[in-house]
């Protein structure tokens, strides 16, 4: 059983949709339309919540109106979702997306105030946004955002005014966590904080990077998680060869004067993956800072911009400096990323973490295998027990012009 409400009849499926009750003919897009409440009802019915619950087997989105039973309504799987006002597309995270409209209803009180959030996340294991589309001269469009294209189900039900719309979930997934920012880190420690999502087993990065673009729910926003869009309104072209991972945002692509971008989100929200070891983002309109190479690479719009850049040097010759060993670090909330070797000799690509605890670096060479890199942090000094800081001049001079490496935050 879909539902555990009664239903008052079902009627047969209409291109992977179900309706409920009595039916009037579909529209196009396999379109399924609800016959309204009789002539004596409101004109007008009003959306008092919007909630949503998982079920075993499916998730289930339900609108609830301040009528005993729901205006009209039409629901269906649609290409892309567009603005009723506007007639311009608007976003909405996931593999598929379920136009609902109904009509004879408002989202708003007389006073122009919204009665429920028509742009929020859910963290269910299909249904995963909603994003509103117009609540104009009785008319309210949204779309609903899937994890997961799958059949669904239409119910409307009574005392009061209900429309349930649910959404199979029997596909093989894996809950895995997705970062966003808090916006209310203390100052000096990292503004990352991870949540729990659900992906489906076939696409894991399409998976994370729809979460991430969901954004946190309600509850979470509540708790101070945040997303930092960077004027991205999506992704495309995600895929994942020989340990990298490559997308190009969608939208628009500005970093502002936030030292938390939408990098922050994705780089790390990836990386969790096994087969993911560095992750290139493309600007929309399709550039990169370092296209190839194994390291991760930003487009220009969102390339740091703040932090602190470490330059350390460690067993320089008093005769000559050029004999010795660099680390060129760049340290934003705790996360460490950057380059180390002997001046003239091995490279190696550095990442990690320094707090006021210690640090924990990881380095990487030729091979492409990480390896932890041994350093006592000391905090008061700013610097690693046997390392002496430098300036980025000087550093220039011992390398004879090749370190820092130009280009990257700290070059």
């Amino acid at each position: 059983m879909w539902s555990r409400e009664s239903v008052v009849r079902r009627v047969p499926a209409v291109a992977g949709s179900v309706a409920l009750v009595v039916a009037v003919p579909g529209g196009p897009n396999g379109a399924v339309a609800i016959a309204g409440a009789p002539a004596a009802a409101p004109a007008v019915a009003t959306i008092v919540e919007v909630r949503t619950a998982h079920h075993p087997g499916f998730d289930r989105f339900v609108l609830e109106f301040d009528t005993r039973r729901a205006p009209r309504a039409t629901v269906a799987l649609v290409p892309k979702l567009i603005g009723d006002f506007s007639g311009e597309r608007v976003p909405v995270p996931g593999r598929a997306v379920i136009r609902v409209q109904v009509q004879g209803a408002q989202a708003h009180t007389g006073d122009g105030e919204p009665t429920v959030v028509l742009d929020q996340a859910f963290a269910l294991p299909n249904v995963m946004a909603l994003r509103g589309a117009g609540d104009f001269e009785a008319v309210v469009t949204m779309g609903i955002g899937l994890a997961k294209k799958m059949p669904f189900h239409v119910h409307r039900l009574t005392n009061p005014g209900r429309i349930a719309v649910d959404v199979s979930t029997n596909y093989p997934r894996t809950t895995r966590r997705v970062t966003f920012m808090d916006k209310d880190a203390p100052a000096g420690t990292s503004a990352r904080v991870t949540v729990r999502r659900s992906i489906p087993d076939a696409y894991p990065a399409t998976g994370l990077l729809d979460r991430i673009f969901a954004g946190p729910t309600l509850e979470e926003q509540g708790d101070g998680v945040r997303l930092v869009t960077s004027g991205a309104t999506g992704f495309a072209s995600v895929g994942v060869a020989r340990g990298i991972a490559r997308l190009r945002l969608t939208g628009g692509c500005a970093a502002a004067s936030s030292s938390f971008t939408i990098a922050d989100s994705i780089i790390p929200t990836l990386r969790r993956l096994r087969n993911v070891d560095w992750v290139k983002i493309y600007h929309p309109a399709g550039q990169t800072q370092f296209p190839t190479g194994r390291r991760d690479s930003l487009p220009a719009c969102l390339a740091a911009t703040s932090g602190t850049c470490l330059y350390l040097v460690s067993r320089l010759s008093g005769t000559d400096p050029t004999v010795g060993s660099f680390l060129v670090l760049n340290v934003r909330d705790g996360d460490v990323s950057g380059t180390g070797g002997a001046f003239y000799s091995e490279w190696f690509s550095v990442r990690g973490r320094i707090t006021d605890a210690g640090a924990q670096l990881e380095t990487q060479g030729e091979s492409g295998a990480w390896t932890d890199l041994a350093l006592t942090w000391i905090p008061a000094k700013g610097t690693f027990s046997g390392w002496t800081p430098v300036t980025a001049a000087q550093m220039r001079e011992y390398s004879g012009g090749g370190v820092p490496l130009r280009g990257q935050p700290c070059g």
